[in-house]
């Protein structure tokens, strides 16, 4: 794969043809490898916990819908004056697409690779609930 051509962000250049021997991650990253995903179990567990506390204490039956922020264009701080784009207002409908765009995320700073993070989903599947429950009987 060294060799292989692909389509990548670059730092101060936009999208660009790298070849995989100089492909190198936006975000930094810790040198070891990580499978499964820390971070989508963490997605995972979180993502169970809140949906059984808000229906345990708010009682609601339906996941909640989270306000991400408003993201005025220009506003990065890796890219400024060039990203975003155009203004952003950023939501999700439900905690699942909060945990589905994190695992994303991390697939698209290139810090893991798509098996590490269905792996992490279903490793951790449960973690979050047992947590919930562990904490209801506290209270």
């Amino acid at each position: 794969m060294p060799d292989t051509e692909f389509q990548t962000w670059v730092k101060n250049m936009g999208t660009q043809t790298v070849k995989g021997k100089d492909f190198e991650t936006h975000i930094r990253v810790m040198p070891h490898a990580e499978y499964v995903s820390g971070s989508a179990c963490i997605f995972q567990a979180v993502y169970e916990y809140t949906d059984d506390w808000i229906q345990e204490y708010l009682n609601l039956t339906e996941s909640m819908s989270v306000f991400l922020g408003d993201f005025p264009a220009g506003s990065s701080k890796t890219e400024p004056e060039l990203a975003p784009a155009v203004d952003l207002s950023l939501s999700v409908s439900s905690l699942l697409e909060l945990r589905e765009l994190g695992s994303q995320s991390r697939l698209d700073g290139g810090m893991h690779f798509t098996g590490s993070v269905a792996a992490a989903h279903e490793l951790c599947d449960g973690v979050g609930h047992a947590v919930a429950q562990y904490a209801f009987a506290l209270w």
